[in-house]
C-alpha cells in the first residue's frame, strides 16, 4: 500500500514548517548536520530522492510548496538555520502573493465580465421557477463583442426540429387521476396500478428547437502535418512511414492512410478563439478502424472558424520574462538578422552568398526563438507532444475530448484521452495550458476497472474548483450510464472514488448509451437552483441490426442533475440527428454500410443573447461539434434548447429532488426502453431511404 493510501486525509494537513524540515533529510541526518559534516551542503541525490518521495504523498496546496522546495534543495546558503524562520515566511507570502496573482505577468491574463459572480440571479427554490426568473436586465448591459455569438451566427438560416424527450423523474402524483391522493400514502396494489400508467406517453415531452441548415466544416492540412511529423526525424517519423511508400504517390498516401476526425472545441473568451482537439490517425493498413498510431492535433478559430495561425496562448503555471520580445530581438541581433543585404545588392554574386547565409541563420534563429518561446507559450496550430510506445498498434492518443473550466479569472481548457500499451488501455488527463505535470494516468481507487476503458464523460461540478489557479483541483465523470456511476478524479495527483452508483442496478437495453460530449451547466445569467446542478449532454447511442448498416450511431441529448450529492438523469432525448444525411463509412455519400456513425464530440459554446419575460421566450444558441464515419469533423448551431428544458419544467410535474425507489427505477427501466425503441424505429425508417 503507498504512503498516500495510508495517510489518507492526513495529508492534506503537512504544514509548511513540517516540509520545511523534513523534506531534505535522510539517514536521521537533518540538513543543518549534513551541512556541518561536509561543509558545503546536502547530497543532492539524497536530497532529490527524498523529495520525489514526499511529493507523491502531498495534495493541493502542499504539493505546489513542495515545487518551491525542490529549488531549496540547491541553493546551500539557504540551509543555514538562522535564515530557517525568514525562508518559512518567505516561502508562505509567494504561496500566498501567487493566489492572489500579484506574481501574474503575461502569462495570466484577466478576463471580462463573463466570469463575474453577478452574471447569474440570486438561486431559486424551485426547477419550475426557472421559467419565471427575469434576467432581462442582465442581458440588457452585457457586451457581446467578446462572446461567441454574433450577428452573423444569429442571421444564420435556420431550420425548425421536432423531437422527443422521454422524462425519468416525474412526480408519481402527477400521474394519479384523483389528485387529492398521495402516491406515499396508497396502497401497494394501488402503486402497482399507478406503475402500469408508466407507458411512453406518459414519460414523453415534446418540443421544437432550431438548427442552422448549413454546417462548418473544421479542416486541417494533412500533408503539412505529416511533414512536420517526419521533419522532427524521432521515433514517431520513424513509426509513421512504411516501406511500400516508396512507390506511392503522396496523395495516395494522404487519402488512403491518414484520417482526421472527432473535432472537439471549447471558446476562450480571455483568447478570442475556439481552441480545437481532433484525433490524427496512420494506418499502413489503409484501413481507419485499424489504426497504427494517433496523435492529438490542436487548432485555434476565430468565431466564424477561420482558423487563426501562430495564435500564442500564454501557460497558466508560469510567468514569461516581462522583456521577452527584447530577449527575441537578441537572437535576431547575435545572428545579425537586423541587418540586411540590401548594401550590396550591386554585387549579384556577394548579395546571393548574403541572402543564402541569411535564410539558414533565420532557420537557425527561429529554432533558437521557438525553443524560447514554448518555455512560456503555446503557439497554435500544433501537435501536442504526448510520450507513448510506438511499437505495436492502437499506439497513442485516442478519441479526445475537450472541457473547459473557470478559475477565478481564468479559463483552462483539460483534454481527456484514452491511450494504450500491452497492458491494457486508461483514460488520461492532459492539460496543455501548464508546463509542470501536463499529463495524468487516471487510477480508481475503490472500484475495478476494465482492462480497455473508454468513453468517460467529463463534468465540472462547483466543488471541483481549486481555491487557487497555482492548485489543479478535481474533474468528474459519468463512467456508467448503466448503472449510473460517478467518478471524482484528482487533478493533482490522477485518483478516483466512485462515488455514487457502485451497486447500482444495470438495465439491459442501457448498454446502448455511452460517453461523448462533456456535460456543461445552464448558460449564464439563468440562476441556479438552490441545493442543485443541472448539466446537458451529449452521449451516443448505439444500435446494431436496426436496418442501416451493421452499427448504427446517433447523437442522444441528456440532462444530468445532482442534488444533495445524488446524481441522476432528468431527461433522454434519443436521435437528436439535425436531419443529417450522414456521410458512409466506405462510399463518400450517404447510404447505409456497414457503420453509420454520427458522433457528438463537444459543446464549443452556449449562449444566452435575449430575454423577453414577459411572452417567457428566450433566445439562446449552442454551438456543437460532430463528426461523421470517423472522418469528417462539422459545426452546427442549434436554437432554442434553454426554452426546451425550462417550458419542460413549467409543463411536466417533474420532482424537485430524485429518491430511489422500486417506483423511480421501473420510471427509469421504462424511459430507457421507450427512448431504445424510438432509436430503433428511427433507425429503420432512415435505412428506408438510405438503403441504395
Amino acid at each position: 500500500m503507498s504512503l498516500i493510501q495510508e495517510q489518507g486525509d492526513d495529508r492534506e494537513n503537512i504544514s509548511l514548517d513540517t516540509l520545511m524540515q523534513t523534506t531534505c533529510t535522510g539517514e536521521n541526518k537533518s540538513i543543518d548536520n549534513s551541512l556541518e559534516a561536509n561543509g558545503t551542503g546536502v547530497d543532492q541525490g539524497i536530497c532529490s530522492n527524498i523529495f520525489q518521495l514526499k511529493l507523491q504523498n502531498l495534495k493541493s496546496s502542499s504539493r505546489y510548496v513542495a515545487h518551491i522546495l525542490r529549488s531549496r534543495c540547491n541553493f546551500r546558503f539557504l540551509m543555514n538555520s538562522k535564515l530557517k524562520l525568514r525562508m518559512v515566511i518567505l516561502l508562505s507570502l509567494i504561496v500566498i502573493l501567487s493566489s492572489f496573482h500579484i506574481l501574474s505577468g503575461s502569462s495570466i491574463k484577466n478576463t471580462t465580465y463573463f466570469f463575474s459572480s453577478n452574471n447569474r440571479l440570486k438561486p431559486v427554490t424551485s426547477k419550475k421557477d426557472l421559467l419565471s426568473s427575469d434576467f432581462s436586465s442582465i442581458l440588457k448591459v452585457k457586451s457581446f463583442k467578446n462572446r461567441p455569438i454574433n450577428n452573423i451566427m444569429r442571421n444564420r438560416k435556420f431550420e425548425e426540429y421536432s423531437f422527443n424527450s422521454y422524462l425519468t423523474n416525474l412526480d408519481p402524483d402527477f400521474l394519479i387521476d384523483n389528485h387529492s391522493k398521495k402516491f406515499q400514502n396508497l396502497a401497494e396494489g394501488e402503486k402497482k396500478d399507478i406503475e402500469k400508467k408508466l407507458d411512453c406517453d406518459s414519460l414523453k415531452y415534446s418540443s421544437k428547437i432550431s438548427y442552422s441548415s448549413d454546417r462548418t466544416i473544421i479542416s486541417d492540412d494533412i500533408i503539412s502535418i505529416r511533414k512536420q511529423l517526419l521533419d522532427a526525424n524521432d521515433e514517431f517519423s520513424r513509426a509513421i512511414v512504411a516501406t511500400d511508400e516508396k512507390d506511392k504517390e503522396l496523395d495516395e498516401i494522404i487519402k488512403k492512410r491518414w484520417f482526421q476526425f472527432g473535432a472537439s472545441s471549447v471558446w476562450l473568451e480571455s483568447e478570442q478563439c475556439y481552441l480545437t482537439i481532433s484525433r490524427i490517425l496512420y494506418t499502413p493498413k489503409e484501413d481507419k478502424s485499424q489504426p497504427k498510431i494517433s496523435f492529438l492535433r490542436a487548432q485555434t478559430f476565430d468565431r466564424n472558424w477561420n482558423e487563426l495561425t501562430g495564435k500564442r496562448i500564454a501557460k497558466i503555471d508560469v510567468v514569461a520574462p516581462a522583456n521577452i520580445e527584447k530577449e527575441l530581438k537578441k537572437i535576431d541581433d547575435e545572428y545579425g538578422l537586423s541587418n540586411g543585404c540590401e548594401s550590396i545588392v550591386s554585387d549579384p554574386n556577394v548579395y546571393e552568398k548574403c541572402i543564402s547565409k541569411q535564410n539558414n541563420q533565420r532557420l537557425e534563429a527561429q529554432e533558437r526563438k521557438n525553443l524560447l518561446l514554448d518555455k512560456y507559450f503555446v503557439t497554435y496550430p500544433t501537435i501536442y507532444k504526448i510520450p507513448f510506445d510506438t511499437d505495436g498498434k492502437f499506439r497513442g492518443p485516442e478519441d479526445p475530448r475537450i472541457i473547459l473550466r473557470k478559475i477565478h479569472n481564468n479559463e483552462e481548457p483539460v483534454i481527456i484521452f484514452n491511450m494504450g500499451n500491452e497492458e491494457g488501455r486508461g483514460i488520461h488527463t492532459f492539460l496543455p495550458h501548464r508546463a509542470i505535470e501536463q499529463l495524468q494516468k487516471l487510477k480508481v481507487s475503490n472500484f475495478k476497472v476494465l482492462k480497455k476503458e473508454k468513453n468517460w464523460t467529463p463534468f465540472f461540478t462547483e466543488d471541483d474548483i481549486p481555491a487557487s489557479i497555482l492548485l489543479r483541483g478535481f474533474i468528474h465523470f459519468v463512467y456508467s450510464f448503466s448503472p449510473f456511476q460517478i467518478l471524482k478524479c484528482s487533478l493533482d495527483d490522477g485518483y478516483c472514488d466512485m462515488i455514487t452508483g457502485v451497486n447500482s442496478e444495470k438495465f439491459k437495453s442501457f448498454h446502448a448509451i455511452r460517453g461523448a460530449s462533456q456535460f456543461v451547466p445552464l448558460p449564464e445569467p439563468i440562476p441556479q437552483v438552490r441545493d442543485t446542478q443541472i448539466w446537458l449532454g451529449f452521449p451516443k447511442t448505439h444500435s446494431s441490426g436496426c436496418g442501416c448498416g451493421s452499427h448504427f450511431y446517433r447523437p442522444l441529448m441528456m440532462l444530468m442533475i445532482e442534488h444533495n450529492g445524488l446524481f441522476h438523469q432528468e431527461f433522454i432525448a434519443p436521435n437528436i440527428n439535425f436531419n443529417v444525411n450522414v456521410q458512409s463509412w466506405d462510399h463518400g455519400d450517404a447510404r447505409c454500410d456497414w457503420n453509420n456513425v454520427m458522433t457528438p464530440n463537444s459543446i464549443a459554446a452556449w449562449d444566452i443573447v435575449e430575454h423577453d419575460h414577459k411572452s417567457n421566450k428566450i433566445e439562446d444558441y449552442l454551438v456543437l461539434t460532430y463528426s461523421e464515419a470517423d472522418e469528417v469533423s462539422k459545426v452546427v448551431i442549434i436554437r432554442g434548447l434553454v426554452n426546451h428544458i425550462l417550458q419542460m419544467y413549467h409543463k411536466k410535474d417533474v420532482s424537485e429532488k430524485y429518491t430511489p425507489s422500486p417506483f423511480t427505477r421501473n420510471m427509469m427501466k421504462k424511459t430507457v426502453s421507450c427512448a431504445i425503441n424510438q432509436l430503433r424505429d428511427d433507425c429503420a425508417k432512415y435505412a428506408e431511404i438510405h438503403n441504395l
